[in-house]
């Protein structure tokens, strides 16, 4: 959860992180989900493409991993691969790996995020199309989260539906190549 990084900073409604015990923090973690349409009503284009090979736009992240599709999909179904490379050190725990069924994020207190606790979040699997999609709705914030391969050029492209995931991207791209994690040292 690289996105973390960029988006905890923002301050949503008091009432609700009372009500919750949640940091304001961490509320805005979602956000970037919301901010799609620019005010012309119409999908921003600015597109930024990186060394690391991460590309962003507002509405989703993109890289591509030279790997096969076995290696990329266990990095982003399987618990123990998520905690190395989406928000490094942040357990994931999923049971079992099938639509309906709920996930525990626990998202470990760092110096962007403001937590003073660990603050674990509930997820449910949304669907899980092997080697093609694995979706999460994260209920703290009512957002589905996405991530999509697609297989092309000798490699895979693992697309997330929103912008701001470049740093965890990366990492992702770095573990299935066989590198070291550029953005480890992001999360302590």
């Amino acid at each position: 959860m690289a996105c973390i990084v960029r988006q905890v900073h923002a301050v949503r409604t008091a009432s609700i992180v009372q009500e919750n015990r949640v940091p304001p923090a961490v509320l805005s973690f979602f956000d970037n989900f919301n901010k799609k349409v620019d005010t012309a009503g119409s999908k921003r284009v600015s597109n930024r493409s990186r060394r690391d090979g991460v590309k962003n736009t507002e509405d989703k992240s993109t890289v591509w991993i030279y790997g096969d599709k076995e290696k990329v999909w266990q990095a982003i179904t399987d618990a123990e691969k998520l905690t190395q490379w989406y928000a490094p050190g942040s357990p994931w725990e999923i049971p079992n790996l099938k639509t309906g069924e709920k996930v525990i994020f626990t998202l470990k207190p760092n110096k962007y995020n403001h937590l003073r606790e660990d603050l674990p979040l509930t997820l449910t699997i949304k669907d899980v199309v092997p080697y093609e999609k694995f979706s999460l709705y994260v209920e703290l914030h009512d957002t589905i989260l996405t991530f999509n391969m697609k297989e092309n050029d000798n490699g895979i492209e693992v697309t997330i539906n929103s912008g701001g995931y470049n740093e965890s991207l990366a990492n992702l791209k770095a573990l299935v190549e066989g590198k070291a994690l550029p953005y480890l040292e992001w999360f302590w």
